[in-house]
C-alpha cells in the first residue's frame, strides 16, 4: 500500500462497492494526486465544523476533525462527499476533503465524476489558490489522459470544458451550479 491507497477500516458503515478497487493507478496519475495533497495541504475544516446530529454521532465528527481525509476508506470519503453541505460541514470544508475525493473518484471506486464535480463547484474562488487550480487541472489532466490511452472519452458530458470554467472564475464568483447534463443523478 503506498499513500495513494486507501486503507481498510470504515467508520461510517461498510459499502463493498466503494472499497473495492476499480483500477490501480498509473505512476502520472497517483503523482498528480500526491500534488494534489500537497496543493491542499493547507485546507481545514472550518472551526465551525457541524453535522446533523441524527446522522453522525459526536464520536463521527471527532473523528472527522483528527482523522486524515487520505486516511479515510473509499467508503468513508463515499458518504463525506454525497453529504457535504447538505447534512455535514458547509462549502468552506469541501476543500479538505479534495483530495480524498479525487482518490476515490480516480479509482473508479465510491464517488461518480458528477458528484465530485458538484462539490467542487461549491467551493469558494477565494480558496482557489493559483497552486490548487494548477494542481486540479494537472490531476484531471492526467485522468483523462490515462483513460484516452485505453480509448475511453471520460468528457461525453463536458467535464473538460466545466472544469476549466469552474477552475477560471474570477474571485468571489457565484458557486457553478449544474453545469453538467446528467448533474442531478
Amino acid at each position: 500500500m503506498d499513500d495513494m491507497d486507501p486503507p481498510r477500516q470504515n467508520r461510517f458503515g461498510v459499502d463493498e462497492d466503494c472499497d473495492r478497487v476499480q483500477w490501480d493507478l498509473p505512476a502520472e496519475v497517483r503523482s498528480a494526486l500526491r500534488d494534489l495533497a500537497a496543493a491542499f495541504a493547507e485546507a481545514r475544516l472550518s472551526d465551525d465544523f457541524a453535522a446533523c446530529p441524527h446522522c453522525f454521532s459526536d464520536h463521527d465528527i471527532e473523528y472527522l476533525r483528527t482523522v486524515p481525509p487520505l486516511e479515510m476508506t473509499n467508503s468513508d470519503i463515499g458518504q463525506i462527499a454525497f453529504r457535504l453541505t447538505s447534512t455535514i460541514g458547509s462549502p468552506h470544508d469541501i476543500a479538505y476533503f479534495v483530495p480524498a475525493m479525487l482518490r476515490a473518484q480516480f479509482r473508479g471506486v465510491a464517488l461518480e465524476d458528477a458528484m465530485v464535480m458538484k462539490q467542487l463547484g461549491r467551493i469558494s474562488t477565494k480558496d482557489w489558490t493559483a497552486e490548487r487550480r494548477d494542481a486540479l487541472r494537472s490531476a484531471y489532466q492526467a485522468y483523462f489522459a490515462w483513460h484516452a490511452a485505453d480509448g475511453v472519452d471520460l468528457d461525453e458530458p463536458g467535464y473538460r470544458a466545466w472544469i476549466s470554467a469552474m477552475l477560471d472564475r474570477p474571485p468571489h464568483a457565484e458557486a457553478v451550479e449544474r453545469p453538467i447534463p446528467g448533474w442531478d443523478r
